[in-house]
């Protein structure tokens, strides 16, 4: 199995939607590219990550999430947990190595 079909089948695995991991990298990258462009330091990885997270959290309780039409309750819409986060971040490595991007 390839480093990439690896990927995917760790996302299906941990069940988080590779969409996900790929806009993750993406902000990354594009943080990275920033940061080089401006000649400045980056964070590594999983500093970056961590700040996201926090960041992405409070977004989501800023956020009035309606909840109508479908089998989704308000109970069951609430931020990721940390073993989630955790999960997401290990995807995002194995996302970037298979991707062969500098981290």
């Amino acid at each position: 199995m390839t480093p990439s079909e690896q990927w995917l089948t760790d996302c299906r695995a941990a069940g988080v939607d590779p969409l996900v991991i790929e806009h993750t990298a993406r902000n990354f990258l594009a943080y990275l590219d920033y940061h080089s462009k401006q000649g400045t330091r980056s964070l590594p990885l999983l500093d970056w990550f961590r700040y996201y997270a926090l960041e992405n959290a409070a977004e989501l309780s800023a956020e009035t999430i309606k909840v109508e039409g479908c089998s989704v309750d308000e109970r069951s819409v609430r931020p990721p947990s940390a073993d989630y986060r955790a999960a997401i971040f290990q995807l995002l490595q194995r996302y970037l190595e298979a991707q062969q991007t500098p981290r």
